[in-house]
């Protein structure tokens, strides 16, 4: 599922469309850090293959199990480790559960 099929983040992506905001689906090549300005410099290359350079005061980093690769990027090292779960889910016939 991409994230704008999910109902609640479609909802949401049309609300922050509402006030301005633009998405971009794109690929980030490397940050570099210009302290002077207290911005960081994105390097992105987009879909469609163009590069472009972005600047930010902040950036958020919503990667997921990504998250050391991508900080690397940044020249950030995050002591994170990935582990798999799993999850069980059980349908109950609830008028047949005697509480108590």
């Amino acid at each position: 599922m991409q994230p704008f099929e999910c109902p609640s983040v479609a909802y949401l992506a049309e609300q922050l469309r509402d006030r301005g905001v633009h998405f971009m689906q794109s690929t980030v090549e490397g940050c570099t850090d210009t302290s002077a300005f207290g911005r960081r410099h994105l390097q992105i290359r987009s879909e469609d293959g163009t590069h472009a350079v972005l600047a930010a005061r902040a950036v958020v980093l919503a990667v997921g199990p990504y998250l050391k690769r991508v900080g690397r990027l940044f020249g950030v090292e995050f002591p994170v480790i990935n582990e798999a779960h799993a999850k069980v889910h059980q349908r109950v016939d609830a008028t047949k559960v005697q509480i108590g």
